[in-house]
């Protein structure tokens, strides 16, 4: 029989106390680079999609910038026009007023000149009113790219 001393069996227990935290110490580190690893991949996976989303993101704030200047231009040559054509309603209005007049004016003199006069109001009403419908429709134009401006803005912020 062999006789093992408990100081003996003590240090062996020690030992594979040892070698079984030294695995376990192992496995921690192995495991902690691995997650290490794994958290430095993410972090550049997640750069790479910040800066595709930035250059995506610049790319279309640039071309919904261009669409509204686009359009910005559109509405202001629509509002040019619009105010042109008042300005023309205006002016026609007044001529129409002043032809009225004279005709009221000149109607007991000349009887010769009822019927150009009343032609002449007769294109002038129908100018005026044709005008107003250009006017009616150049402003519904306006109101449209208006509106379509607003929700180009709405997109713009609500993608910024």
């Amino acid at each position: 029989m062999v006789f093992v001393s408990p100081a003996r069996v003590s240090r062996v227990a020690e030992q594979k106390e040892l070698l079984t935290l030294n695995k376990r110490l192992e496995n921690y580190i192995y495991q902690n680079r691995e997650a290490e690893a794994s958290q430095a991949l993410v972090k550049r996976q997640q750069q790479q999609q910040r800066n595709r989303f930035s250059a995506e993101f610049s790319r279309q704030k640039e071309r919904y910038d261009r669409e509204l200047e686009a359009r910005r231009q559109e509405r202001d040559g629509l509002v040019a026009r619009c105010s042109k054509q008042r300005t023309e309603i205006d002016l026609l209005s007044s001529q129409l007023a002043e032809v009225t007049k004279n005709f009221e004016s000149e109607q007991a003199r000349r009887s010769d000149l009822d019927e150009q006069l009343e032609e002449r109001a007769d294109r002038l009403g129908k100018e005026i009113e044709r005008l107003k419908v250009e006017g009616r429709h150049a402003s519904l134009r306006a109101d449209k790219l208006q509106h379509n401006v607003d929700q180009s803005k709405t997109t713009i912020q609500t993608r910024a």
